[in-house]
């Protein structure tokens, strides 16, 4: 009988928790629920654990899977007090084999912990809510791929605390000899070109970046030796040991980095990020996330026509605007609220890192003048910067935009609350 069986046939369960000693004298706690019925008990462990040492409970919201097991149990109830900072937990308790179990909402609430519990994936999370480590955090030294924010963008720029690599188009009519991948410094200096390919979709590992020209291809960042990884490729993301793609026909695919392994993933749909397991991709308006290891495609949510570009899946949320609002919700498309409404006619472009939310907005086309917005995650705080442009990027603490003027394409270094110019010579 499966634990969602159990809860439709059987009296409101309770949920309890028990510590037990670790050989190296640190206490955990172990998530345990339990169902009182004719004197009997069965326990299911829901596996989630949770440090707990000395006289103070630390918690978080990592979990780990446990065996579920359904045993029949006799025990002692009611036969001790339980005290917590002093004050009595008037509930039930019970005595198993020298171990004492008490409620698990009662103790957490008591040391001023939330306790949440998520029907959909069957876990329990106490206090706060941590985004989960693998979301595409903004990019630093080391660390491989590309801010999912830069990706919905584009993925024109990816780069670190060192050297910024920027894909260059000069005119949007022409070709040019400017044109190409150049590696730069974060002030938008030395600028140093490293191929001639007109990129997109940047993701960067140590020794190569990867990207996206008619197919997908790897750049060995010591020796500019280019390799050709994919003839065909429209999007790419880099996860871990994968290169996830899109092909023309709109399959996704994935592949090692050095090529091989290549198998598809989805049949139809466009990628839009992956996280921990969990590939996120749209069919048409509507956003899907499938899992990698067992494949099952979940329909999560339907965005209206106005909305604009593609969600950001980025610090545990789903961010996008519609051309006014920005708006944020959980990653199963629940919680969906408006954090910022916009005075001004248009937002144009959408960055999001770990503390701000970044956006350029202004009251004309795409010629007219826009300005840079900074919020807090929450929307709350608004500080205007100064001059911006149609497309915003991110790398390590420093901001760029892209314009069009005349027909050409300019890039822009974004210092304080002034708009440098990088002149690609």
């Amino acid at each position: 009988m499966t634990l969602l069986d159990l809860s439709q046939s059987l009296p409101k369960p309770k949920l309890l928790l028990f510590f037990y000693r670790h050989k190296y004298d640190t206490y955990f706690l172990k998530i345990i629920h339990v169902i009182r019925r004719r004197n009997q008990l069965k326990k299911l462990f829901l596996g989630l654990v949770i440090g707990f040492s000395g006289a103070a409970i630390v918690f978080n919201t990592s979990s780990v899977s446990a065996k579920k097991i359904e045993t029949n149990i006799s025990a002692l109830f009611n036969s001790i007090t339980i005290m917590v900072n002093g004050k009595h937990v008037d509930t039930d308790n019970f005595n198993y084999k020298g171990v004492t179990y008490v409620p698990l909402r009662s103790i957490s609430e008591l040391l001023g912990k939330e306790v949440i519990w998520n029907n959909e994936n069957k876990t329990v999370s106490i206090g706060e809510q941590v985004p989960e480590e693998d979301q595409n955090p903004p990019l630093t030294i080391g660390e491989d791929g590309n801010t999912a924010s830069n990706l919905a963008n584009g993925g024109l720029i990816a780069g670190n605390d060192n050297w910024v690599y920027v894909s260059y188009k000069e005119s949007l009519a022409t070709p040019s000899t400017k044109d190409g991948l150049y590696k730069i410094k974060p002030d938008g200096t030395q600028q140093i070109k490293i191929a001639s390919n007109v990129a997109t979709y940047l993701n960067l590992d140590s020794d190569n970046i990867y990207f996206v020209d008619n197919g997908i291809y790897k750049l060995n960042l010591s020796n500019n030796q280019l390799q050709k990884l994919s003839s065909s490729g429209t999007r790419l993301v880099l996860v871990g040991d994968w290169l996830y793609y899109n092909d023309e026909d709109y399959r996704i695919y994935k592949m090692k980095r050095d090529g091989s392994q290549k198998h598809s993933v989805v049949n139809d749909g466009t990628l839009i990020n992956v996280v921990n397991n969990d590939l996120f991709f749209m069919r048409k308006n509507v956003l899907f996330k499938t899992n990698i290891l067992n494949p099952q495609e979940k329909k999560l949510y339907t965005f209206s026509s106005e909305t604009t570009l593609e969600p950001i899946i980025q610090n545990g949320k789903i961010y996008f605007h519609d051309h006014r609002i920005v708006y944020s919700m959980n990653f199963d498309a629940t919680n969906r609220k408006a954090i910022y409404q916009s005075e001004k006619n248009n937002i144009f472009s959408l960055n999001v890192d770990n503390k701000y939310i970044l956006l350029d907005e202004g009251n004309d086309g795409n010629h007219g003048q826009k300005t840079m917005v900074k919020l807090t995650l929450d929307g709350k705080v608004k500080d205007e910067i100064g001059e911006s442009g149609l497309r915003l990027y991110s790398t390590s603490n420093h901001y760029y935009v892209t314009d069009i003027s005349a027909g050409y394409n300019e890039w822009y270094y974004i210092d304080g609350n002034k708009r440098i110019p990088i002149n690609i010579n």
